[in-house]
């Protein structure tokens, strides 16, 4: 980066899981990247965040060792806002999130095993104008005591599918790859592993813990799934139907 640019700084405030954050930073392709969130500079904000070159530096060095290509800056934007969101009971999960009939369903798995795909094939199943993005790949999640709300992000994938909106979560899909399609619902101790590996995990030991218990907060708010699918859009009725049928289903029971 020009040193020159290290030294015109950018201001400007966001609004994210109904906390309104100041960002000061280098790159006005990062206010740009943000623009679907950007609210006036005459709202109070929650908290501030600053990037230093140092930040950045961080970023390009962890960048290089895992072998990921993607802005420096915005990544660092990110991880501080990630890592202060946690002081209000909010966590980042890797997965595309979608809003079906009011509620959150989530479709985790690792990079490239096709949850992107899926989703696509749910909006071609049931209708682009039933599946609404929240966000392709890292939206936030706040937990309390009376359940889990998913928000989308400006952080949302190299397609960039996502909106300012938010829904309860209303389940999680653990997906995989298979010539069959089929859901099974896991139990609390068979869907930790896989829903640890896609939380964003803070170095710092204090913060960790509190990641861990939200965490396990979060699996006992909403059901956890093993989904197997293939490319068929006979997967999207198996998911539609496993997870928001099922939930639908349950409330008419309760």
């Amino acid at each position: 980066m020009d040193d020159a640019k290290l030294y015109r700084m950018e201001l400007f405030q966001i609004a994210l899981a109904e906390k309104v954050i100041r960002i000061s930073c280098f790159e006005e392709k990062s206010r740009e990247y943000c623009q679907d969130f950007i609210v006036s500079d005459d709202i109070p904000f929650d908290f501030d965040i600053s990037i230093a070159k140092e930040d950045l530096a961080f970023e390009a060095k962890k960048a290089e060792k895992e072998g990921v290509y993607a802005s420096i800056e915005l990544t660092a934007i990110y991880r501080k806002i990630v890592e202060r969101l946690l002081d209000d009971d909010i966590l980042l999960f890797h997965c595309s999130a979608v809003e079906i009939e009011g509620k959150a369903f989530l479709f985790a798995a690792p990079s490239g095993t096709g949850k992107s795909t899926h989703v696509h094939l749910l909006r071609s199943y049931l209708g682009e104008d039933k599946v609404s993005y929240i966000n392709d790949d890292k939206p936030l999640i706040k937990v309390t005591e009376n359940g889990c709300t998913v928000y989308g992000t400006p952080w949302n994938g190299k397609e960039r599918l996502s909106n300012n909106i938010s829904a309860p979560l209303g389940g999680i899909a653990l997906l995989s790859r298979a010539k069959e399609n089929s859901i099974t619902q896991l139990t609390k101790e068979d869907a930790y592993p896989g829903l640890i590996v896609q939380t964003y995990r803070p170095s710092d030991p204090i913060k960790l813990i509190k990641t861990l218990s939200m965490l396990d907060h979060m699996i006992s708010y909403a059901p956890i799934y093993s989904l197997s699918v293939n490319m068929d859009i006979e997967a999207a009725k198996t998911s539609y139907e496993g997870m928001v049928r099922r939930l639908e289903e349950r409330k008419g029971y309760a």
